[in-house]
């Protein structure tokens, strides 16, 4: 399904296929680098990160960030994208940024933010626990889900929720660990 460009259509399909064929070389599958390294070439063409970080869409920042985290490329200079860090570190800057981003978006920002590590995940983390911790249902039948939210239903609230909360506790940093 993959472009002659590198992509995979979109930039989040894109993003998604990347992540699906890491996944396939971290189980052991072969997987072509070239193909890997022509998507995240082409999610960096895809995604920009002019302008103001309160108008960039977080989750397509966060994609290209966490796809340059993964996907080493030739060269040292080439194996993470420096500008997508960069950018990063600059979201999590934006005021009321984690209330404002649906969730899926959140838990890519959450994953970026954790790879990043540093400074850019201390000021993620208070973002996060702010909006996410309040949106998990405590009592009554639905106590341990999500609540509906931006046209995530339950369900996918829930899934998204979970995956962000897991980032504190499941996902090592992937920068050394290669």
């Amino acid at each position: 399904a993959q472009r002659d460009d590198g992509s995979f259509g979109t930039a989040r399909a894109t993003g998604w296929a990347a992540f699906a064929l890491v996944s396939a070389r971290d189980s052991g599958l072969s997987v072509d680098d070239a193909k890997l390294t022509a998507a995240r070439d082409a999610l960096q063409r895809m995604v920009s990160l002019d302008g103001d970080p309160a108008h960039l869409d977080g989750g397509k920042v966060a994609l290209r960030c966490l796809i340059g985290f993964m996907i080493s490329g030739p060269t040292e200079a080439q194996s993470m994208d420096q500008a997508a860090i960069a950018a990063m570190a600059k979201l999590v800057d934006v005021p009321d940024l984690w209330g404002g981003l649906d969730p899926e978006s959140r838990m890519l920002m959450t994953f970026a933010a954790f790879q990043c590590g540093g400074e850019t995940w201390k000021k993620a983390n208070l973002g996060i626990k702010a909006s996410v911790l309040p949106k998990q249902v405590l009592k009554g039948e639905l106590h341990g889900s999500f609540r509906p939210e931006r046209g995530f239903g339950e369900t996918r609230a829930t899934a998204f929720g979970v995956m962000t909360l897991s980032a504190y506790f499941r996902y090592a940093r992937i920068v050394g660990i290669r």
